[in-house]
Formats: C-alpha cells, structure tokens, sequence
C-alpha cells in the first residue's frame, strides 16, 4: 500500500518498501524512504524518487543528521530530469553537509560529482579545477583509487578538448593511481591511447592501445576488448593497411552478428582511411560514405 495516496502499488517490491516507510518512523522512516526513492527511479519515476528523498532529508534534519548523502541522492535524481543546474546546488550542498561534519575524504568524493555537472554544463575549466582539488584531497586522505578516478575523468575531458599533451599528464598520474583495480587500469592506456593517437605518437599509441586490450582480456570483458581491437585498427590503418583491413574485415563480421551498426559504421570509416593508404580511392570512398550515413542517422559526428 502507498501510503501516500492509499492505492496499491503495482510494483511489488515498491509496495512493500511503502509498508516498510509506514510501520517506521524517524530515522528509520528516512533510510526506508531512501531506499523506495532507488526503487523509483529504477522505475523511472523520478518526481516521486525526488518526493521520497527530500522527505528522507527531512525527517534526517529533524533528527540531526547530516544530510550529504540525501544531496547526494536528489542531485542524482534531478539529473535524470535534466534539471541539471538544480542537480548542481545538490551536489555542492552535499559537499557543505559533509564538510560541517568534517568529513572530508565524503565531501571530496561528492566534489567529484560536482565537477562531472559542470563538465555536463560545458563549464570545462571550472570542471577540471575542481576534478584538480578533489584529487588533491583524496590523495591526502589516502584514497589513491578515488583520487585516480578524479584524474582520469580530468584527462577524458581534456582529450575531448583536444589537449593532448595535458591529458597525457593526467592519465599517466592516473595510471599510477588506480594501480590496484585491473580494470581501472586498463580505461586509462585506452585512454591514453587516444592522447597519443591525438599528438601524432602513434606507436606510442598503439603500444598504450595494445596493454588496455591485454588488461581487459584479463578482465573477461568482451566489450571493450572489441572496442580496442577496434582502436588497434584504426591506429594501424595508415601506416600497416593491409593488417589493419585484415582486423576490420573480422570485427566488422562480430559486430554485425551483434548488429552492432554504429560500430559497423566505425570499421568501414577505418576501413576508408585503409584503402586510402593502399591508394584504392573508389572503394575508400563507398566505405567512407556507408560510415557516413550510419553515423549520421545515429546522431554522431564523423570524429565520434
């Protein structure tokens, strides 16, 4: 039963999480209503997920909690209505929450989702500041995988500006870092990857490109194995056309028995660049313009 309004809920997880808010209250209430606002907006139904966690605050506010985590939690929430300015004032409300309690290594964690909005706002400088001082801090208080994270978010947003030569001192401090996680590990060199490719260093490139894919072979990832033998391609294609088509023709094959087309599409753009280095211009040309039409129906622009 939800409480709220007396009718049954159709989802039966939800609606004994309502009979859990209704047999509680205090703090006990708010943790239960916290809990059905994740259960929400599993369901999509974020104004209310959104309606839960600010009753869970403020039945929290009454006991005298701190609130940081229900910033937290709406900012998440707000976000998925695309009310990303009002997600921001969350988020940097939950940094002060946790900071009055002088929880700092929490109040660093939540600056991280502070800069990930402003990066969502196109605010990039702003962003990499705070991913800079967030890091700082994180790495003070010894949490070297979180401050990792924070420098690798740093050097994705500097690779989509272009800045190769800083993304490459991000990422490799963040390579360092993260150095306990395989995976971690692994996004980083994939990253790199494209530091390098960006700066013209493409045996650099290839290199960084080859370790992620050996990493997430280890990891049992088959997904982004594909992506970097797909990266591996591409790299190759101009200086090693033949071995890179030999590549593509296998991967274009797997990512069609997946109908995969957007990757589809990316094979028949390296495919393009490919045949171009063997000068076979008529049938760079066809692949160029499939890989063209797909990307374009898809919403993406021909770097994507």
């Amino acid at each position: 039963m939800d409480e709220r309004d007396g009718v049954v809920d159709p989802d039966e997880v939800l609606a004994e999480l309502w009979r859990d808010v209704a047999a509680s209250d205090g703090r006990e209430r708010a943790r239960a209503l916290v809990v059905a606002g994740h259960r929400l907006l599993e369901l999509g139904r974020g104004e209310e997920a959104l309606a839960a966690v600010d009753t869970a605050s403020s039945l929290l506010e009454e006991a005298g909690d701190a609130l940081g985590h229900c910033e937290h939690n709406a900012a998440v929430v707000l976000l998925t209505l695309d009310r990303v300015e009002e997600a921001l004032e969350r988020h940097r409300r939950a940094v002060e929450r946790h900071r009055a309690r002088f929880d700092n290594i929490h109040a660093a964690a939540c600056e991280v989702h502070v800069a990930d909005v402003l990066r969502l706002l196109g605010r990039h400088d702003e962003a990499l500041a705070v991913y800079a001082a967030a890091a700082v801090e994180l790495h003070l208080h010894g949490d070297e995988s979180s401050a990792g994270e924070a420098r690798c978010k740093a050097g994705e947003l500097l690779l989509e500006l272009e800045r190769w030569d800083e993304a490459w001192a991000e990422l490799t401090a963040a390579r360092e870092l993260v150095s306990g996680c395989v995976g971690c590990v692994a996004r980083c060199m994939s990253l790199l990857a494209d530091a390098h490719a960006g700066a013209g260093e493409l045996e650099q490139a290839v290199a960084a490109a080859t370790e992620a894919r050996a990493l997430w072979d280890a990891c049992g990832d088959d997904e982004d194995v594909a992506a970097c033998d797909l990266r591996l391609a591409t790299l190759l294609a101009r200086s090693q056309p033949e071995e890179a088509l030999d590549r593509l023709s296998q991967l274009r094959v797997a990512f069609r028995s997946e109908s995969d087309a957007v990757s589809v599409a990316r094979c028949d753009r390296a495919s393009a660049d490919a045949l171009e280095a063997l000068g076979l211009d008529d049938e760079a040309a066809r692949h160029r313009h499939a890989s063209e039409v797909v990307l374009a129906a898809a919403g993406m622009t021909e770097a994507a």
